[in-house]
């Protein structure tokens, strides 16, 4: 058995339990979470949110990337593995997209936790999208 057979299954196994406890966290915190965590539910929801759809997409259009003599291999690995070529040129930065999402969600909670708790500080869109037009002199 090759290894990207040996993927494929476990594409096809741990994503959507991967997805399942992610959507189970999603009911958690809507449900269970206390009146304390109101400010915080936000940022919760999206890792929740974004790490539920990158589950998703990897199970139905996951890649496997390899390094051969210099060359890079990109492979489709999901649930569909014989896709045109220029799916991949599709897919692959949606993939990249959401990995960068995942890690860049860890420091967006970062932030939010040290403002909310450490300073005090409630933050909402329009406060970001003012402080962000103003940065840029439009």
């Amino acid at each position: 058995m090759l290894t990207t057979d040996i993927s494929h299954y476990l594409y096809s196994i741990i994503y959507p339990i991967s997805a399942f406890s992610n959507a189970v966290l999603f009911v958690l915190i809507w449900c269970k979470s206390s009146t304390a965590m109101t400010g915080y539910k936000k940022v919760l929801y999206l890792g929740c949110g974004f790490n539920f759809l990158y589950c998703i997409y990897m199970a139905i259009g996951g890649h496997s990337t390899r390094v051969v003599n210099g060359y890079y291999f990109i492979t489709h690995i999901g649930v569909f593995l014989n896709l045109p070529l220029y799916t991949i040129y599709i897919s692959y930065p949606v993939e990249l997209f959401f990995i960068y999402g995942c890690v860049s969600n860890v420091a967006v909670q970062f932030l939010y936790r040290y403002f909310l708790i450490c300073r005090l500080v409630y933050i909402d869109l329009q406060a970001v999208l003012t402080e962000f037009v103003k940065e840029i002199d439009i």
